[in-house]
């Protein structure tokens, strides 16, 4: 009976340190591939700036401007007519006003999508939130071949859609709205088209309203 005893508390005690043991042992192991894992989160991060150095150092940055000719003179039209009510942002990524998920298919289908001008309220509770979007479809809108137009037109398409399904609404100046017969804008083309979309504005927010 005293054998019995003995050997079963010796097995328990022999099953003690190897547990013991093996939970230290891990424990090792685990710091290891903390300390590894550091230590290649920061190798890659180092990596990254190298490469980035090296990709600016492979051929020429440019400055260049943000708008032409003629979407200057759109620009400086719009301010004056829209600027008692709005605020005028030109060139806006549409990851700038419109929000997803990160990597999701709903932020796929608008990230690499800018706009010509963000119209954004100046006052009241809607302070800074987007009103509306202006698009300019210039001579050069849609390139030089059947290929490029088929893009633009696809793009175009989608921004109307993304716009509408977030309840934006998105006003598109073509040339033939604003220019004369040699093919200049005509400033009181302009302003007419422009105080027509801003009417246009003003009455789609007095139905929000009423």
């Amino acid at each position: 009976m005293e054998a019995a005893i003995f050997i079963i508390g010796l097995f328990i005690i022999i099953v003690y340190f190897i547990s013991k043991s093996s939970k230290y042992k891990g424990y090792g192991k685990s710091r290891q591939f903390y300390k590894y894992n550091k230590w290649n989160n920061q190798y890659n991060k180092q990596n990254k700036v190298e490469r980035s150095l090296e990709y600016m150092s492979d051929g020429e940055i440019r400055i260049k401007r943000i708008m032409n000719k003629e979407e200057n003179q759109i620009y400086y039209t719009i301010l004056k007519i829209f600027k008692n009510s709005y605020n005028v942002n030109t060139q806006v990524s549409f990851k700038a006003f419109l929000d997803a998920e990160y990597g999701t298919k709903s932020w796929l289908s608008f990230r690499d999508f800018y706009c010509d001008f963000l119209l954004t309220y100046k006052i009241g509770e809607n302070y800074h939130k987007p009103a509306a979007v202006i698009e300019y479809h210039g001579g050069g809108h849609y390139g030089d071949s059947a290929e490029s137009k088929s893009r633009v037109m696809e793009n175009d398409f989608i921004k109307n859609a993304v716009l509408s399904r977030v309840g934006i609404n998105i006003f598109i100046i073509k040339e033939d709205d604003i220019k004369n017969d040699k093919r200049y804008i005509d400033n009181r083309k302009l302003e007419e088209f422009l105080i027509n979309i801003y009417s246009q504005m003003k009455s789609l927010e007095n139905q929000k309203i009423s």
